[in-house]
């Protein structure tokens, strides 16, 4: 038998474009990287361009091919954006990593910058995975989406309140249309990362010297796991057996003790 949509005769995903959210950085960068080592062509977008220019120098340096798209998704029209995109690479995979998260008593924090958390976490992912599987279905060749929530996605985090719960939506949200389009020939992949060691930590407002009290994967270990996931279909996913055994730990807890267990953990954790 020949191949069959996005599945090669080995039962491995045929993804040959990636378009890449957040890609200047951290997972999306190593993401990125991982992608173009297993010759398939990414499509990096982000805010800075020249952390963007650096990463496609490094892809094309080993051989890879990337193109970038410097934007800030909160703010362009991502119709015209994926448009755009669609038309010159026609993406098979997509890759809604962008998102950031801040620390501290909810009171207390920015409330435009807890807005425009929710505007990226949560509005763009689900814009951009609109236009994606409409893009897919209509050319009828299936497809891979990868969303990237985070383990903080299974419960209610106190000084944590907005990032968990966006994350929560993802999750959510995600695996819901996983299943909505597995007879069309697309996989819907949610990945729920622990704690990673990235630039995340720093712009969220986690104390510095946190490594001493918690564990992080390094990205790079984390992605490799990441990558397995994605070739292989397996949704939700928790890198880390540790983490994966702690998301289903707590599902049997009571969600008022999760909360005061959860608060006493993010004290630690706070400047």
């Amino acid at each position: 038998m020949g191949e069959k949509g996005n599945i090669n005769r080995s039962g491995e995903p045929m993804m040959k474009v990636a378009l890449i959210t957040g890609g200047s950085f951290g997972i999306g960068e190593a993401l990125a990287k991982k992608f173009a080592e297993n010759g398939i062509e990414v499509i990096l977008i982000a805010r800075t361009e020249e952390k963007l220019i650096k990463v496609k120098e490094e892809i094309e340096k080993k051989g890879g091919k990337a193109h970038i798209y410097p934007a800030d998704l909160t703010k362009v029209n991502l119709k015209e954006l994926y448009d755009e995109i669609s038309q010159k690479h026609s993406p098979d995979t997509l890759v809604n990593n962008a998102g950031f998260g801040s620390i501290g008593p909810f009171y207390n924090l920015d409330i435009k910058k807890e807005l425009e958390m929710i505007d990226l976490n949560v509005r763009v992912l689900v814009e951009l995975t609109h236009y994606f599987l409409q893009d897919r279905i209509k050319k009828g060749e299936g497809g891979t989406l990868v969303n990237i929530s985070s383990l903080a996605g299974f419960f209610p985090i106190p000084y944590f309140a907005t990032y968990a719960a966006t994350k929560a939506f993802v999750l959510s949200f995600s695996e819901a249309i996983r299943r909505e389009v597995e007879d069309k020939n697309i996989r819907v992949i949610t990945i729920c990362p622990g704690g990673i060691k990235t630039e995340f930590q720093k712009r969220a407002g986690v104390r510095e010297d946190i490594y001493q009290f918690q564990k992080y994967m390094d990205v790079n270990e984390a992605v490799e796991l990441m990558w397995e996931a994605i070739k292989s279909g397996k949704s939700p996913y928790v890198p880390g057996f540790q983490n994966w055994l702690y998301s289903i730990f707590v599902r049997f807890i009571p969600i008022n003790l999760l909360t005061k267990f959860g608060k006493k953990f993010m004290e630690m954790r706070m400047k």
